[in-house]
C-alpha cells in the first residue's frame, strides 16, 4: 500500500509561492527605486546647471569690472576739474562686488546639489530591512 504525505508538500508549495512573490516584489521595488534615483539626479543636474550659469554671469561681470577699471585710468588722464577717474573706479569696484555676490550664489547652488540620490538610498536601506524581515518570517514557517 502506498501512503502519500501531503503536509510537507503544502509547506513546500507555500514556500515556493512566497519566494515567487518575493522575487516579483523585489523586481517592482528595484524598478521604483531606479525611477526615483533618476528623478533625484535630474534635480541635482538642474541645480548644477543653474550654479554654472551664475558662475558664467560672475565671469561676465568681472570682465565689465576690468573694463571700468581701465576706463578709470583713461578718465583720470583726460578729466578736468573733478576726479573722474575716482568715480569710474568706484563704479568698477561696485561691479567687482556684484561679481563676488554672483560667484557666491553659484557656489551655493552647486554645493546644494546632492552628489548621490540620498532619499533613494535611504529607501533602499529600508527596503532591504523589510526583505530581511520577510525572509526571516518565511524561514519560521
Amino acid at each position: 500500500m502506498l501512503l502519500l504525505r501531503t503536509d510537507g508538500m503544502e509547506n513546500d508549495n507555500s514556500i515556493v509561492g512566497a519566494v515567487k512573490n518575493l522575487a516579483s516584489d523585489l523586481s517592482q521595488i528595484f524598478k521604483s527605486e531606479i525611477s526615483s534615483a533618476k528623478a533625484e539626479l535630474q534635480d541635482s543636474i538642474a541645480k548644477i546647471g543653474k550654479g554654472a550659469g551664475l558662475f558664467g554671469g560672475a565671469g561676465l561681470i568681472g570682465i565689465f569690472a576690468a573694463e571700468f577699471l581701465l576706463l578709470a585710468l583713461l578718465f583720470g588722464l583726460i578729466a578736468l576739474g573733478l576726479r573722474a577717474w575716482l568715480a569710474a573706479l568706484i563704479v568698477g569696484m561696485m561691479l567687482v562686488v556684484v561679481a563676488g555676490v554672483l560667484a557666491m550664489m553659484g557656489k551655493k547652488n552647486v554645493a546644494d546639489a546632492a552628489g548621490a540620490p540620498a532619499r533613494t538610498a535611504e529607501r533602499v536601506k529600508d527596503d532591504a530591512q523589510t526583505i530581511k524581515n520577510d525572509v526571516k518570517q518565511i524561514g519560521r514557517r
